[in-house]
C-alpha cells in the first residue's frame, strides 16, 4: 500500500517522526509543500498516526511496532521531501529501522536510532544531535554552531565537520571525527572505545586523560588560548590529530 500526503510548509515551523522498526528517510528536494509518501503492508501504513497542530507536524507509528512479532513481507519506508526553502526544528527517531537524512537546513535538529544505522549528509543547524544505542553513525558534510554525539556500542565515523562546539560519548563505541574547520571546544569520554579526532588547528588547550588507555597527539601543541579541548577514556585510546 502507498499513502501520499501533502503539507503546507509555511504552516509548518517544527517536524517530529517516531517510527519503530520502519525505515526513514529524510531529504530537501525542489518542492513547494512538505511531502510524506509511505509505502508497506496494509495495516501499517493506513494506521500511521499524522497529525499538524500548533505549526507541529508530527508523525508516529503506533506502539504496538515495539512488539509485533513481524513477517518478512511486514515492512513500512516512510520518504519526507522538503523545501529548500524550509528552515524549521527537526526530531526524527526510529527504533530498529534505518534513519537517513540529507540536505536539511533548521534550527534545531536531532536523529536517534537505537538498533538502526544513522546516515547524515550535508546538514546545517544551529544546534545538532545525533544519538544511536547500538546502530552505527555515518556522517558527511555537517555545519552549525553545536554537535551534541551520542552513542552506547555503535562506530562512529564522521568527515567534513564544522562546527563551534562539539560534545561526545560513547561507550564501548570507535568514534572517528574529521573537522574541516577550527573550533572553540571539543569535549569527549569513552570507556572502551577508541576515539581518533582530527582537525586543522596547530595548538590546543588540551586535557587528555585515560587510566589503561594510550593518549597520542600529532602536530599539535600544547597552549593556552587556544581551542579547548578535553578527552578522556577509560581502557580506549584516544588520538588528536592536526590535519594542517
Amino acid at each position: 500500500m502507498n499513502r501520499n500526503e501533502t503539507f503546507p510548509a509555511l504552516s509548518v515551523s517544527t517536524l517530529a517522526i517516531h517510527l519503530a522498526w520502519a525505515s526513514l528517510e529524510i531529504i530537501v528536494s525542489d518542492v513547494e509543500d512538505i511531502q510524506l509518501m509511505v509505502s508497506g503492508e496494509d495495516s501499517f501504513v493506513s494506521e500511521l498516526k499524522l497529525a499538524l497542530t500548533d505549526g507541529c507536524l508530527a508523525v508516529e507509528q503506533p506502539s504496538y511496532g515495539l512488539s509485533i512479532k513481524l513477517k518478512n513481507e511486514r515492512w513500512m519506508q516512510v520518504l519526507v521531501r522538503l523545501p529548500r526553502s524550509w528552515k524549521g526544528g527537526v526530531t526524527a527517531g526510529t527504533v530498529s529501522g534505518t534513519l537517513s537524512s540529507r540536505g536539511l537546513t533548521g534550527t534545531d535538529i536531532a536523529l536517534s536510532t537505537v538498533s538502526g544505522r544513522l546516515h547524515a549528509e550535508s546538514l546545517t543547524g544551529i544546534n545538532l544531535t545525533l544519538h544511536t544505542v547500538s546502530g552505527a553513525i555515518l556522517a558527511s558534510d555537517l555545519a552549525g554552531d553545536s554537535l551534541a554525539l551520542r552513542t552506547v556500542s555503535g562506530g562512529v565515523k564522521l568527515s567534513g565537520c564544522g562546527f563551534g562546539s562539539y560534545r561526545i560519548s560513547g561507550v564501548s563505541s570507535h568514534m572517528d571525527m574529521g573537522m574541516v574547520s577550527a573550533f572553540d571546544s571539543l569535549e569527549g569520554s569513552t570507556v572502551s572505545g577508541n576515539i581518533r579526532v582530527t582537525a586543522p588547528i596547530s595548538r590546543a588547550d588540551a586535557s587528555l586523560r585515560a587510566v589503561s588507555g594510550r593518549l597520542y597527539t600529532e602536530g599539535i601543541s600544547i597552549a593556552p588560548d587556544a581551542p579547548r579541548i578535553a578527552l578522556s577514556s577509560v581502557s580506549a585510546n584516544v588520538q588528536l590529530i592536526s590535519s594542517l
